[in-house]
């Protein structure tokens, strides 16, 4: 848009940094029994949606956008899943950094499953949500309902993993994974 930037001065939420140091804690009786997935993040569980948070932006030729702020406080990621949403087309929905060097989107109806998006990690402490909706167009819907505060990151559940498997464990590629070519190869 040739507007100023229309993503400073908006509505915002913050969220405490939960116990680190407890979490990881936990993560350490539990990454290695196979009792639950690798956690990276802390769920907040919110109900933020177009009436009740965000800052509405009309632009020049009366479309408008709808824009979202959300900071994990000392988050090394942001990943945040909608519930309830609806996006009507010709409606867009955008989430990236505060740097704007990783921008996910559009998001369109295309993007949503029974009302649910989830996106992946966004690096940083913040996300912004910018939903684009074209005057003529109906509303639809969108809700966060979990800002998760990523506190550890991809390339540390790949170092846990490199050689991480039991002794049950076979590898395909050798001679004992023979009989399972073909769903290897699937």
């Amino acid at each position: 848009f040739k507007q100023k930037d229309i993503s400073k001065n908006v509505d915002f939420r913050t969220f405490s940094q939960p116990n680190i140091q407890e979490l990881k804690a936990e993560d350490e009786l539990v990454d290695n029994t196979g009792t639950a997935p690798w956690r990276f993040g802390f769920n907040n569980y919110t109900n933020l949606d177009l009436n009740n948070s965000g800052t509405w932006v009309e632009l020049l030729n009366g479309d408008r956008i709808w824009i979202l702020k959300l900071t994990c406080q000392h988050a090394l990621t942001v990943n945040l899943t909608f519930s309830n949403t609806a996006i009507p087309e010709g409606n867009e929905m955008y989430v990236y950094n505060e740097s704007k060097d990783f921008i996910l989107g559009k998001f369109t109806s295309n993007h949503i499953y029974n009302g649910k998006l989830g996106t992946e990690l966004i690096p940083g402490n913040t996300a912004i949500i910018e939903y684009y909706v074209k005057k003529v167009h109906d509303l639809g819907n969108v809700q966060v309902s979990i800002v998760t505060h990523g506190y550890r990151t991809a390339s540390e559940f790949q170092e846990k993993a490199f050689g991480g498997s039991g002794a049950c464990n076979m590898n395909v590629n050798c001679s004992d994974g023979l009989p399972w070519q073909q769903q290897r190869n699937s």
